[in-house]
């Protein structure tokens, strides 16, 4: 690949922040992708960007999550 050297875990980052913005839980990410619940939450702050986590928390909080 010219320049991108991605892993299975790189995909699963994606996944959990995808699953996190949808609403899913800490403890259902972890599930589906099979990681512990502190390694989801790192991701999720490492990736997720401020704005979109209080998006899903407000969409959440309306009861639309």
């Amino acid at each position: 690949m010219s320049g991108m050297d991605l892993h299975f875990n790189d995909l699963r980052g994606t996944a959990a922040t995808k699953f996190y913005i949808a609403g899913f839980s800490m403890r259902e990410i972890a599930e589906a992708i099979a990681w512990e619940e502190d390694s989801v939450e790192r991701s999720i702050r490492r990736y997720v960007g401020r704005a979109a986590a209080i998006k899903a928390m407000i969409k959440k909080l309306e009861g639309k999550g």
